[in-house]
């Protein structure tokens, strides 16, 4: 569920419901028993950081600095985890800080059952750690998210809501045309796969989920003081215990150099066109049921100046009808902008099955390709030949002058 980010609204929706109530939980919980800061609203502490700064109120100064020093830290240490796992091919890279951060709540929980004599272990101790825990599960999951789930602050989503929510009643009134009832009832049912419409559930899920966390710590308190965070401790483990079973499948460039596929014959990435963009789909091969990662978000962070992009499949990962119809908006993305996508290392049951969903049919059966070194020199010579079609079109003007 965590190894890769999320590729579908429903999986954003799962982690945002998921996620979220942890940070409300956690945030209120921790002012609860300290009664002195919230952990997660970095800006309400850098309010009171620049007060305590212009009063001269050194204790609160540093108090509120060190909470948002152990935020960014959090974040930072996030960021190392789930590199170091990629990095080091781990079974799922985001199992770690998820880890850490549940390892966090337990200490947090531990220092106000065993240390309540002393206050300045609840009193200081306490907001830090809860605010480096939330460091660490907002970066997470908005690596996951691709930047659109973010789980421990409502700021921002109360701001997309606003936008988006005026975007939305705006679209729908230039679609209705104004008060036509029977019009009015079409566009309502057709505007649920409508981006906005989307992006709001997304929003509205966020903020009622983190009110829901914050509602549950209030009525749990009085009746179990901190010993309450074991229930998103537990929860932590079970989102750790689903993305060691079954993580998401990866997207991830192609070095030629050191590919088993291409190592014996010789190619340098330094000799292919720089226009030329190489991935794999990998996943563990002792598991062929990975859930597609986020095709939409791989194919933003590609530059611009690659024209061509070749996505080699395992010949093991098995094909489901919602990654097609992803992997086709994809195509057509990239059709539109001027460039093309090639698929390689089909075996005959995957390409059997991209046919019958039209996949073939939408980028070409040119495209398709059973060898990755076919698919390049496919790639090499269609770049060669817009390449020679720009220079010729550059040099018509010249020419008609002439």
């Amino acid at each position: 569920m965590l190894s890769a980010r999320a590729y579908s609204l429903r999986m954003q929706v799962m982690l945002a419901i998921s996620l979220s109530w942890v940070g409300g939980f956690t945030n209120v919980l921790t002012f609860l028993c300290c009664d002195k800061a919230f952990t997660s609203h970095m800006t309400g502490n850098s309010t009171n950081f620049g007060r305590a700064l212009a009063e001269g109120s050194w204790s609160e100064f540093g108090f509120y600095g060190a909470i948002l020093m152990s935020f960014f830290f959090g974040a930072a240490i996030s960021a190392a985890l789930t590199e170091g796992g990629r990095q080091l091919g781990h079974r799922s890279n985001y199992i770690l800080p998820l880890g850490v951060e549940a390892l966090l709540l337990i200490g947090m929980m531990a220092i106000h059952q065993f240390l309540r004599s002393n206050t300045f272990a609840i009193d200081f101790g306490m907001p830090l750690i809860g605010a480096f825990a939330m460091g660490i599960q907002n970066a997470t999951i908005t690596k996951i998210s691709g930047s659109v789930v973010r789980t421990t602050h409502v700021t921002g989503v109360m701001t997309d809501l606003g936008l988006e929510g005026m975007q939305y009643v705006l679209w729908c009134w230039r679609q209705a045309r104004g008060f036509q009832i029977n019009r009015t009832r079409r566009i309502l049912r057709v505007s649920q796969r409508h981006p906005t419409a989307q992006r709001l559930m997304v929003l509205y899920a966020i903020y009622l989920s983190f009110v829901g966390g914050v509602i549950g710590a209030t009525l749990a308190f009085p009746r179990t003081s901190s010993w309450a965070l074991i229930v998103p401790v537990l929860f932590l483990c079970y989102l750790i215990r689903v993305d060691w079973r079954r993580p998401i499948a990866d997207i991830r460039e192609l070095d030629p150099m050191s590919d088993p596929e291409l190592r014996m014959h010789g190619l340098l990435h330094s000799l292919l066109p720089r226009e030329l963009a190489l991935f794999r789909l990998s996943h563990l091969h002792d598991d062929p049921n990975h859930p597609t990662p986020n095709y939409h978000l791989w194919i933003e962070r590609i530059p611009a100046e690659k024209t061509v992009v070749i996505l080699a499949f395992s010949p093991l990962m098995k094909i489901k009808s919602r990654s097609i119809e992803d992997l086709e908006l994809v195509a057509k993305r990239l059709r539109d902008t001027g460039r093309s996508l090639i698929v390689a290392g089909l075996t005959p049951i995957q390409y059997r099955i991209l046919d019958r969903r039209g996949f073939i049919q939408t980028i070409g059966i040119e495209s398709v390709h059973p060898d990755l070194e076919f698919a390049i020199a496919h790639a090499s010579a269609l770049i060669r030949e817009r390449s020679v079609e720009r220079v010729r079109a550059d040099a018509a003007p010249e020419l008609a002058r002439s």
